[in-house]
């Protein structure tokens, strides 16, 4: 199913993927395919927030699916 606009937020590393994700393969690839779902379906935009400061406070980077997804 396809949808107008698809709106990713916290896509930092360890939010998305999740850092409990780290630790086992099975679990990575289960958010990495969740992550490839999400950017496929828009039919008209996708933005995508990654922010720089955490909802904790302190500097996060980007989620690695981004940069493997070639976005």
């Amino acid at each position: 199913t396809e949808a107008k606009h698809i709106v990713i937020i916290e896509a930092v590393n360890e939010v998305f993927p999740h850092r409990l994700s780290m630790v086992s393969r099975k679990l990575i690839e289960a958010e990495r395919r969740l992550f490839y779902v999400a950017i496929t379906r828009s039919r008209d935009s996708l933005t995508i927030l990654a922010p720089r400061i955490s909802y904790t406070g302190t500097l996060s980077t980007p989620s690695q699916f981004i940069g493997e997804a070639g976005l």
